[in-house]
């Protein structure tokens, strides 16, 4: 782009600079409505907070310590079924071996 096209598009933008700014000449400051900071005091005073009953808590939270036991008891017993099934996989092939006169 050439400098004197720079400087065209450099004026252009300025005189929309200019003309914005001037639009805002002979406006006014907006102002609230004279009752709105008391009506927000109510609004705040009347504000009751939802609030969760202690009985609530307290089941929902032995619920969860259930589940967590509930979960650990499954966990233990499928760790020691899996034990118990390599133990009788062991004897039962020992088991074959010797009836068998494998060995």
């Amino acid at each position: 782009m050439s400098n004197y096209k720079k400087t065209i598009v450099k004026e252009e933008k300025e005189k929309w600079i200019d003309k914005v700014l001037m639009s805002l000449e002979g406006g006014q400051k907006a102002r609230p409505e004279r009752d709105l900071f008391s009506s927000i005091e109510k609004r705040i005073q009347n504000y009751e907070a939802n609030t969760i009953p202690v009985s609530r808590l307290v089941m929902a939270a032995a619920a969860v310590v259930l589940l967590i036991m509930l979960n650990i008891a499954v966990v233990k017993k499928s760790v020691s079924t899996k034990e118990n099934n390599v133990e009788e996989k062991a004897t039962y092939s020992s088991l074959l071996i010797s009836d068998f006169n494998l060995l």
